[in-house]
């Protein structure tokens, strides 16, 4: 039974006192009594059937269950794998690549001048004159096997050393040996040999042997021809194109070739400056050409 808290009436069912209007107040609900401990809110759905439902209508949990204790780590069992420190990354020595810059800088250097200078081989004569260069050997073949040759003089035959006679015609400077010659007598200046082709050819080369490259013995002593004889010291080629070359040579029973562009089918060769006899006992005023070097391409 409940009574109006202004006027004393009776309320009934209603919170509204029918007599002054009063409107009753709610009484709160008393707080739910909970244990001091061990309790908790179901979380999951399966956890509803451990609950209880108190006679106020509270709900309350389960007994807590402790949870399993982990078992004990042996700390000497597990062996982590070790991560080598580095040590800091440092920068190279700039000494390093000074060196190496300028071992670039002197392979390149290097380089340049072998593509100017060729392979460093020298010349063994020097050429002058229309179409005409000094140095390595030019491209074809020795056509001078199948040509002949004519020359204004020739000294008539004579004896060597060993008593065998010895001729001196212009063929032998187109037969492959240096111990044979063409020779005349004295001094050879302004004289031109002639030397005709089989065919018309491209020369690209032409060289001779500017005196008698042949040496002997007599009474024991060694007797050297190229030393005694007169020397070939410069020559000019001359062309049936018309093209002409002047080579300048040096003191040596050696072949000295020099470089041409020319076709033709006869070659012409002056000697244009010649030296004077040589002394001791192979000394003789006469003007030798051992060989003559003709290559080239036919057409």
């Amino acid at each position: 039974m409940k009574f109006c808290m202004q006027c004393g009436h009776e309320l009934g069912a209603s919170r509204t006192c029918s007599s002054c209007g009063t409107i009753a107040p709610v009484e709160p609900l008393p707080a739910p009594q909970l244990p001091a401990a061990g309790i908790r809110y179901p979380l999951f759905a399966d956890e509803v059937d451990s609950v209880s439902v108190s006679t106020s209508g509270h709900v309350l949990a389960a007994p807590v269950q402790e949870p399993l204790a982990a078992p004990p780590v042996d700390a000497t069992a597990v062996r982590l794998p070790s991560i080598p420190v580095l040590p800091p990354r440092r920068g190279a020595n700039p000494a390093v690549w000074l060196a190496l810059g300028a071992l670039v800088i002197g392979a390149l250097v290097l380089g340049g001048w072998l593509l100017l200078h060729g392979g460093g081989s020298t010349p063994t004569a020097h050429a002058s004159g229309s179409g005409s260069s000094a140095g390595a050997s030019g491209s074809g073949d020795d056509v001078a096997a199948t040509a002949t040759a004519q020359a204004p003089v020739t000294r008539a035959p004579g004896r060597d050393t060993a008593g065998n006679l010895t001729a001196y015609d212009a063929s032998n400077m187109l037969d492959g040996a240096a111990s044979t010659a063409w020779e005349m007598p004295g001094d050879g200046t302004d004289k031109t040999l002639t030397f005709t082709l089989a065919k018309s050819t491209h020369l690209t080369e032409v060289g001779l042997i500017n005196g008698y490259a042949k040496t002997g013995e007599q009474d024991g002593k060694k007797v050297d021809w190229y030393a005694g004889n007169r020397r070939v010291l410069e020559v000019e080629w001359l062309f049936d194109d018309g093209k002409s070359v002047t080579q300048d040579l040096r003191e040596t029973p050696h072949l000295q070739k020099t470089h041409v562009d020319a076709t033709t089918k006869t070659v012409r060769l002056r000697l244009v400056k010649v030296s004077e006899p040589g002394k001791g006992g192979a000394s003789r005023d006469t003007t030798p050409i051992s060989e003559v070097s003709l290559t080239g391409t036919t057409g």
